[in-house]
C-alpha cells in the first residue's frame, strides 16, 4: 500500500507533517474525515510509524525524520546520541555500544525554499536523496544515519550538504563534515 493523492489537492507532506506533529487543525481534520484519499492516507501513515522505530534501532537505514518522531523514540526508551551542527560546521562523532539511534540535527536557512536535497559524501561512494522532508519554520533537518553502518566503521570524515532547489537550479545552503571515530570508552 502507498499513500494516495487526495482529490481536492491536499499534500501529502501536509498529511504527514500533521500526523506526526499531532497538530491541530480543525480544517484540515474536518476534511481527513470527509475525504477516503486523506483516511487511507493516514491509516497507511499509522502502520508506518508503528515500523518506523523498530527498524531505526535495528539500524537498517537512513532516514530524514521529524523532531515528533525522535520524541517517540526517546518515549520508547530508545538511546539516542544526538549532535547538532550549524552551516560550515564540523563535529567529531562516535557510536556508543548502547546508542539505538544516532542523530544529526543539521540547521540550515530553509526559509522560502521549496525542495532540499541532501547529498552524503564519504571517500568511497556519494549518496543524493531527492526532496527531503523539512520544515522551513523549524530550519533544522533531523538526520538519523544507518547505526548498523557506523558500527562498522573505522576513522573516516563523511561531508553532508543541504542543498535548494528551484526552477533557477541549485544551491547549497549548508555543509556539515563529520570525524567519525570507533568509540572508545571514556571518550564519549
Amino acid at each position: 500500500m502507498t499513500a494516495r493523492a487526495c482529490p481536492d489537492g491536499v499534500p501529502f507532506a501536509a498529511l504527514v507533517d500533521h500526523w506526526f506533529d499531532d497538530s491541530d487543525d480543525a480544517p484540515l481534520d474536518e476534511h481527513v474525515i470527509a475525504c477516503d484519499a486523506c483516511t487511507a492516507s493516514l491509516e497507511w501513515l499509522a502502520a508506518l510509524e508503528d515500523a518506523i522505530p523498530d527498524v531505526v534501532r535495528r539500524g537498517d537505514t537512513m532516514l530524514i525524520m521529524p523532531d515528533a518522531l525522535l520524541a517517540r523514540l526517546r518515549a520508547q526508551g530508545a538511546q539516542v546520541r544526538e549532535y547538532r551542527l550549524g552551516p560550515g560546521g564540523s563535529v567529531h562523532c562516535t557510536i556508543a555500544p548502547g546508542d539505538d539511534v544516532v542523530v544529526a540535527h543539521l540547521a540550515a536557512p530553509l526559509a522560502g525554499a521549496t525542495r532540499i536535497d541532501l547529498v552524503a559524501s564519504s571517500p568511497e561512494r556519494t549518496h543524493r536523496a531527492d526532496d527531503i522532508p523539512f520544515d522551513p519554520a523549524r530550519g533544522t533537518v533531523v538526520l538519523a544515519s544507518r547505526t548498523r553502518d557506523l558500527r562498522a566503521l573505522g576513522r573516516v570524515t563523511f561531508v553532508a550538504r543541504l542543498v535548494a532547489v528551484d526552477a533557477h537550479g541549485e544551491r547549497e545552503i549548508g555543509r556539515y563534515t563529520f570525524h567519525h571515530a570507533p568509540f572508545e570508552p571514556g571518550a564519549g
